[in-house]
């Protein structure tokens, strides 16, 4: 692993140690997993907006509104 520094508030480097100690690990530990939170969370976000702006093509293309409608238009078709 390569160390790096970093400056924090010292309250917010107390809160991070009563967190790191709560969960039993080392301060550096707590800091990476909580990274490693952050950038899944941001990469499911990403896979979010890339499926809605799919979503928002495939309902253009459609010409209907919204999914009720294109739900409703389908039974209606089998009918």
């Amino acid at each position: 692993m390569i160390r790096i520094n970093a400056t924090f508030d010292e309250d917010f480097l107390k809160r991070v140690d009563q967190e790191a100690q709560r969960e039993k690990t080392s301060r550096s530990g707590f800091i990476r997993k909580a990274i490693e939170e952050y950038l899944r969370m941001k990469q499911r976000e990403d896979q979010i907006r890339r499926a809605m702006s799919i979503q928002d093509s495939i309902r253009k293309k459609s010409g209907l509104r919204n999914a009720f409608q294109q739900i409703r238009a389908n039974r209606n078709r089998r009918c």
